[in-house]
């Protein structure tokens, strides 16, 4: 296929754009909205509720917010109007937005604030958290007169949300009389028992306002509102068809004078924003904004494609970027761990670029420019398994509303006057056709929890105690997502994330200084997936009996904080696991297989590391790491070092882990180790008691094998059978072999990762426990149900 060949299309899937945008405007409902507003609140209880459904790009969260928050102040000056965006970001880059010269809503000027830790008659823009906090807090020892309280639940109510939800009405319950609250939630659409709940708890009726064109359950392949490409996965012209569109929607390079002020004033921006957070964050954000107004002004600047894609994907795009460097486009990724400044340089570049973003990030942010739009099949994320409430990489089944908020992107942007059209290709997975069927059989919605790391957060989150609370229930909304929440709260308990449970009507109770050690260790800095096991191993630091145990796990917690699987592999081990892969159906020559490759792996291993290889992966990183520490320690370049070893850690990665150990030492009062083999070598008993912290951590993950399964293992909480991965790092055989008694009919374990790939659930990073420990602990913490004997 030559580069000027136009990119197959299949009449029936080339969806032309309708002469008129589908997305209505929030202003469709501003009459509704207003009557809503001046009518008296119900009864006696000063209680108005409302829920908005609109779809993405009508204006809910910027011309629908002035409006309301005009009108309340229009009747009532002293309102105090607080708005919750579904996605935390958000709540800063609107902040900023508001307060810039950007925005055209002037009544929003100077009248917004970041957070609520104060309560001013302004509109506070708010994060879940932040809310939070506030109704344990100022909103309820300085509760204000009149309180409208906006919530967005994006495309339906996230568990975050309905969570919060609950909480609002436990607050609103004890307000003082005279007391006026109008709660108003948005979405896209919205599911009966939500309302049901907040109706039966706030004992008033719900009001509903809906300005959609169509019935969402209706939205079908015809009522796209973006001309719609649509290739097929497995067609070879695909990258090829990728790249053409990506170089013709870029356009020249601004002019280089204009460049260059805008890369002063950029890094500039950088170096003061470094290290501020939360409302100072939002000052400067405010002036780099229109510093870069001012500066552009009158310039043409660059278009800008959207790549909507897994990090790990089959598609190179840098690599296709660097084939046209005529545009000279930069490349962004955007994750759910990208920071507000990350999305300020995407926001604040003025060149053509390529914005990668992870599918797992709601579509709710501005990008300028836009001119088209790449979605690409999504990859395994890491996500809510609601069988053992723990996060595992599974593939999310696309959604008609999903795909909508795809679109969505174009639908915030600045009208691209030079290129007219936004386009929008989508390469999905089909059964060898195109049809309607493949897209209008997705499901409506995409699974809840929509953001499934920030569930388990919030429900740890609802632990933190209201004021003089003895632990009494907060009432949790009736759908299927909420019933995982006192599954996950035993989990928490089960790993020492939280005290103990009072009764099963009340909550777990979390004292305020465990709450901040708790929160501490799912900070980015530490724990860099915000794992819950690893945060409960940093958490065991402080009861650790000894500096040694300390050490050791400081430094398994830092490894699998940092990655998943830190260690690499050289070619000629992946060479020998290949080999043993294929030998599956000759045992004695996969046996010997097995063994080389064990063998040549501890060889790479050093200290306690290689002392207590044969329990696993978190013994084996752990004596990778420390044979690179000392070398380190002697100066050696371990990039180079790294050339004639089997299995290492890339230099850029030890540095991030090293760090994490560092930062974790000086929370625990410990010197770096100047002798670490020495500092972390342990007894048996103190290799029991690490054994044991671990299993505890991972007590949602513990699997068993028995002697007649091999690689086959199974969940000791969900049940399911699970396989373990290709690389050996349990000998499952051998441990059989050198004990062939019937008290060693069973081994025990635990994993780090869950994938679920061909209708298989893979165990990666599997470790030892003590079998005696095991079912000990298991009895004494209810789990004899579980138990295999």
């Amino acid at each position: 296929m030559s580069a000027d060949s136009p990119i197959r299309l299949n009449p029936r899937w080339d969806v032309k754009h309708p002469k008129t945008v589908l997305l209505k405007s929030w202003e469709r409902a501003k009459n509704d909205i207003a009557h809503f507003l001046t009518q008296e609140p119900h009864g006696n209880a000063g209680i108005r509720l409302a829920h908005i459904e609109g779809q993405h790009g009508s204006g809910k969260s910027t011309g629908m917010i002035e409006f309301i928050y005009k009108e309340s102040h229009a009747s009532d000056p002293g309102s105090t109007v607080i708005y919750v965006p579904s996605f935390g970001l958000e709540a800063m880059m609107l902040s900023a937005y508001f307060e810039s010269e950007a925005s055209p809503y002037d009544a929003l000027k100077q009248s917004t604030r970041y957070g609520v830790e104060t309560v001013e008659p302004k509109l506070h823009l708010a994060t879940a958290a932040q809310l939070r906090a506030a109704l344990r807090g100022v909103l309820r020892t300085n509760t204000p007169r009149k309180v409208i309280l906006l919530m967005d639940l994006e495309l339906s109510p996230t568990t975050d949300g309905e969570l919060l939800l609950s909480e609002v009405v436990a607050w609103y319950q004890e307000l003082p009389p005279g007391t006026s609250l109008t709660l108003i939630t948005m979405a896209t659409f919205s599911r009966p028992p939500v309302h049901e709940f907040m109706e039966s708890q706030l004992k008033t009726k719900c009001r509903y306002i809906v300005f959609h064109l169509f019935p969402l359950h209706s939205l079908t392949s015809r009522l796209l509102p973006l001309p719609t490409t649509w290739l097929l996965e497995d067609d070879p012209s695909v990258p090829e068809s990728i790249s053409k569109v990506i170089q013709d929607s870029l356009s020249e390079t601004p002019a280089i004078e204009v460049s260059r002020l805008i890369q002063f004033h950029q890094n500039d921006l950088d170096q003061r924003m470094k290290g501020l957070d939360g409302a100072a964050a939002v000052a400067e954000a405010i002036k780099g904004i229109n510093d870069n107004i001012r500066l552009t002004r009158g310039h043409a600047l660059g278009s800008t494609v959207v790549v909507i894609q897994s990090t790990v994907n089959a598609y190179q795009i840098s690599d296709m970027l660097d084939k046209h460097p005529e545009s000279d486009p930069i490349h962004y990724s955007i994750s759910a761990q990208s920071t507000f400044y990350d999305w300020l340089q995407v926001i604040l570049h003025v060149g053509p670029m390529v914005v990668s973003i992870d599918p797992n990030v709601p579509g709710v942010l501005y990008i300028p420019r836009v001119t088209a739009i790449i979605s690409l099949p999504a990859c395994p994320m890491n996500r809510f398994d609601p069988d053992t409430c723990t996060l595992a990489w599974m593939e999310s089944p696309r959604s008609r509303m999903g795909f909508l908020q795809e679109q969505s992107y174009a639908r915030k942007s600045i009208p691209w006057k030079n290129h007219g059209l936004v386009n929008f290709l989508c390469v999905h997975r089909g059964d060898g056709h195109l049809s309607d069927e493949t897209f209008d059989g997705w499901a409506l919605a995409p699974p809840a929890p929509a953001y499934e790391v920030q569930f388990m957060r919030t429900c740890l989150e609802l632990c933190v105690p209201w004021p003089n609370d003895a632990g009494r229930m907060i009432p949790l909304l009736p759908v299927p997502d909420i019933t995982q929440v006192e599954k996950l709260w035993r989990c928490l308990l089960n790993m020492d994330c939280l005290d103990n449970h009072l009764s099963f009507e009340r909550r777990p109770a979390l004292t305020q200084s465990q709450a901040k050690r708790v929160f501490e260790f799912l900070d980015p800095q530490c724990n860099k997936f915000g794992s819950f096991p690893i945060a409960s191993l940093f958490l065991k630091v402080q009861g650790a009996e000894s500096e040694a145990i300390k050490r050791v796990l400081i430094r398994m917690a830092s490894l699998f904080g940092e990655s998943p699987s830190p260690v690499e592999y050289s070619d000629q081990l992946l060479d020998m696991c290949d080999k043993m892969s294929l030998l599956s159906n000759d045992e004695p020559a996969y046996r010997d297989c097995v063994r080389d490759v064990r063998k040549t792996m501890a060889l790479e291993c050093a200290g306690i590391g290689k002392q207590e290889f044969e329990s696993g992966v978190a013994w084996s990183m752990l004596g990778v790491f420390l044979r690179m520490e000392v070398s380190m320690l002697k100066g050696k370049d371990l990039g180079a070092e790294n050339e004639s070893r089997n299995a290492f850690i890339d230099p850029v990665t030890f540095s991030a882990i090293l760090a994490k150990i560092r930062l974790v030492e000086s929370i625990y009062g410990l010197k770096p180790s100047e002798d670490p083999i020495k500092d972390t070598m342990l007894s048996p008993d103190e290799v029991y008691a690490v054994g044991s912290e671990l299993m505890k951590s991972w007590s949602s993950q513990l699997v068993y094998f028995k002697r007649e399964w091999r690689k086959t293992c199974k969940s000791l909480v969900s049940h399911r059978s699970l396989v373990q991965d290709e690389f050996p790092h349990i000998d499952v055989d051998e441990v059989f072999e050198q004990d062939a008694s019937v008290k060693n009919d069973v081994i025990y374990a635990f994993y780090t990762d869950l994938v679920a790939q061909d209708n298989s659930l893979l165990a990666f990073s599997l470790t030892r426990i003590p079998t005696e420990f095991a079912i000990r602990w298991l009895r004494s913490n209810g789990h004899r149900s579980f138990m295999v004997y």
